[in-house]
């Protein structure tokens, strides 16, 4: 199912290319720079993962909305309940030997946005990425 700000898919791996689909079409639409849009193409790619690998969800939406100096970007699926935002941060002082394995992709999209919220209500996780678009 989508429409012009969201779509919603079963969450497997035929799922990715039209969720890229769906972002590239958006984010042009709506003229965000090609910096942001690379940010905001790594940031569901991880997050889109972790719910096709990890969640256990049957359905998962992604909802693209611009607020004025703000992208918005919210995630919602119908698995087991699970905090990203509560997710120890790796120790990249660390080498790569050294640490141990995952973290690193949640780590990366708390970089890349201004704000990372979460909350389970409906029986849904809901995630939510602000990305600043000036």
């Amino acid at each position: 199912m989508q429409n012009k700000n969201s779509i919603t898919l079963v969450p497997d791996s035929a799922s990715y290319t039209a969720v890229q689909t769906f972002l590239e079409q958006r984010l042009e639409e709506d003229g965000v720079s090609l910096r942001v849009q690379n940010r905001v193409q790594v940031a569901t790619d991880e997050i889109w993962s972790n719910i096709v690998h990890y969640s256990g969800a049957t359905q998962a939406s992604l909802t693209l909305r611009p607020e004025g100096e703000t992208l918005l970007l919210h995630f919602a699926d119908n698995g087991k309940p699970y905090d990203p935002t509560a997710a120890p941060e790796p120790d990249t002082t660390l080498s790569a030997d050294e640490r141990s394995i995952g973290g690193l992709g949640l780590h990366m999209v708390r970089k890349m946005t201004t704000a990372m919220t979460y909350r389970f209500a409906d029986g849904e996780n809901k995630l939510e990425l602000t990305f600043d678009i000036k």
